[in-house]
């Protein structure tokens, strides 16, 4: 169940990085990998924990923008 949590978070600090192009964010997208979720609860906290980083990270990139981006 924290498949999805945590597979949004590797998304956002995907796109964090790829599209905005923050080269300081090291990610290993592990859902990408595995590619199926086995709906069991695996570490929650791991995934809440990458979760608040993605958001942190995304607000301090989309902070930063400038009007005109």
């Amino acid at each position: 169940m924290d498949f999805l949590l945590q597979h949004t978070a590797e998304v956002e600090l995907l796109f964090a990085k790829n599209i905005f192009g923050a080269k300081d964010i090291k990610i290993i997208a592990h859902t990408v990998i595995v590619k199926q979720d086995t709906g069991e609860w695996k570490d929650l906290e791991n995934a809440l924990s990458v979760l608040r980083l993605s958001c942190k990270t995304l607000l301090t990139i989309l902070y930063k923008q400038e009007e005109e981006d």
